[in-house]
């Protein structure tokens, strides 16, 4: 039988299956070493646990379990503000991106509300695309 972690599941209750799975085989008379309950749970990890992974793995000194339950509980905490912060940084870069173009219709950028009246060139926004200086938006 083989645990792993999905999406549905926190670490802390991959964790608690993987120790009751442990339990179960010390109860039936058998024994699992520290080390190779380690490997089983670092197995068990989803793919964008990879660095974590290796990090582990690549560590000088013996890890124990209360070691590495703690390593990934913080992961875990670090990886969903890290995507808590992107999801902020992309709704922010969707407004600003959504109305530039290269097609035959679309001949540039346009940031923020979009109006009759031409801004002057020392009013316009400096282009992000091309960050040439003096380059404006409106000139993409």
């Amino acid at each position: 039988m083989h645990f792993t972690m999905f999406p549905s599941r926190t670490t802390v209750q991959y964790l608690n299956e993987v120790k009751s799975l442990v339990d179960q085989i010390a109860v039936a008379g058998g024994h699992i070493d520290e080390e190779d309950t380690i490997l089983y749970i670092l197995r068990g990890l989803p793919p964008n646990y990879q660095s974590f992974k290796a990090s582990i793995r690549s560590m000088t000194q013996p890890l124990n379990l209360d070691q590495l339950y703690s390593f990934l509980i913080t992961e875990e905490i670090h990886m969903a503000l890290n995507l808590a912060s992107l999801a902020v940084t992309d709704t922010s870069n969707a407004v600003l991106f959504s109305s530039c173009g290269r097609g035959r219709r679309s001949r540039g950028c346009s940031y923020g509300p979009t109006n009759s009246t031409k801004e002057s060139p020392t009013n316009a926004p400096t282009c992000q695309i091309c960050l040439k200086k003096g380059h404006t938006a409106n000139d993409c």
